[in-house]
């Protein structure tokens, strides 16, 4: 009796007839029988309505009855994640990947979650020990390489994927950012290019037309092809990138630290100050920004960016590597 019970609520709940399968599975409680699978069908069911509270009593009673079944213990991974409670939800997950190993498709959804709980190399391991991976795979182990700082062997493993798959434009555009975390430009301009056409087929270059396109999100791909490209030492490119960018409504501090370097570059100190300056209007703290800002200032002005730089320093900013530049260049002003 249970069993057709259970069948009816996990049939109403692929259907999306929540509200069925949740009094379905109720049922199956008072039955006595399937008691895990109804707490399960419960719990993944509360975590749908993003009731994680409940979620998690659901698949903590489920886990404690079954405590072998992996399926249950990455829902209930998932759940602490999703609630905000990191340290559980790596401990779950760090249980449920012994649990699984060697299952691919539960050992990609588990190395996702400790990609999540900043776990990469348990993440990594767990992905190494499948006999058959597939894409999904791969494209995990290659994140969690990356997280570990061994971008050659990502790189290897996205270059692979981007020949199997070449009109994937997710993958073209994680080969261009692993080959510049490596420092090969050439690699992650080209792989930008790819990244750029597969998602901007119809654009006119001319005019930047282009059907269904978003003008902010475009802007901001043509101002991250333009960074790889001035890393690359492509200049004129990255200029033109721009103000591709510039004619799109481009107005982030990033976009006005770019266009700082280039003129920098081309000698033209007075408007590379000038973009600094945009640029911390938008970013106060942006370090590298100031940096250049320091190395175009005049001297009278050294009084008045000393007071702004202490000023900047005062605020809190979750971003160690742009303070660390923000307080050299106060060193050496």
């Amino acid at each position: 009796m249970s069993s057709t019970i259970l069948q009816q609520a996990r049939t109403a709940h692929q259907n999306g007839d929540l509200d069925v399968a949740v009094a379905r599975y109720q049922q199956v409680l008072q039955t006595g029988e399937d008691v895990a699978s109804a707490l399960y069908g419960l719990g993944t069911v509360a975590m749908q309505r993003q009731q994680f509270s409940d979620a998690i009593r659901y698949l903590q009673d489920a886990t404690a009855r079954e405590p072998g079944a992996a399926d249950i213990l990455l829902s209930l991974a998932q759940s602490y994640f999703r609630s905000g409670d990191s340290a559980r939800a790596r401990e779950a997950g760090l249980r449920c990947a012994y649990l699984c190993r060697g299952q691919t498709t539960l050992s990609n959804a588990v190395a996702r979650l400790l990609l999540n709980v900043d776990e990469p190399v348990a993440a990594a391991q767990q992905l190494q020990r499948l006999s058959t991976p597939n894409a999904t795979s791969r494209l995990l182990l290659s994140r969690a390489l990356g997280k570990q700082s061994q971008w050659g062997q990502a790189v290897t493993l996205l270059r692979a994927l981007v020949s199997e798959q070449p009109g994937n434009e997710q993958l073209s555009l994680e080969l261009s950012q692993a080959a510049a975390r490596l420092r090969d430009f050439q690699l992650a301009k080209t792989a930008y290019a790819n990244y750029m056409q597969l998602v901007e087929p119809d654009t006119d270059p001319e005019t930047d037309s282009g059907a269904g396109l978003h003008s902010a999100s475009r802007a901001q791909r043509y101002v991250r092809y333009a960074d790889l490209l001035l890393m690359a030492r492509e200049v004129p490119a990255a200029s033109e990138q721009l103000d591709r960018a510039s004619r799109l409504g481009a107005d982030s501090a990033h976009f006005y630290l770019l266009r700082a370097r280039i003129l920098f570059l081309i000698g033209e100190d007075a408007k590379a100050s000038s973009a600094c300056s945009a640029a911390l209007e938008r970013d106060i703290g942006l370090g590298e920004a100031w940096q250049l800002r320091v190395e175009t200032a005049q001297k009278h002005e050294v009084p008045q960016l000393i007071d702004m730089m202490r000023r900047a320093l005062a605020q809190n900013s979750d971003d160690v590597f742009q303070r660390e530049l923000l307080c050299l260049s106060l060193i050496h002003i």
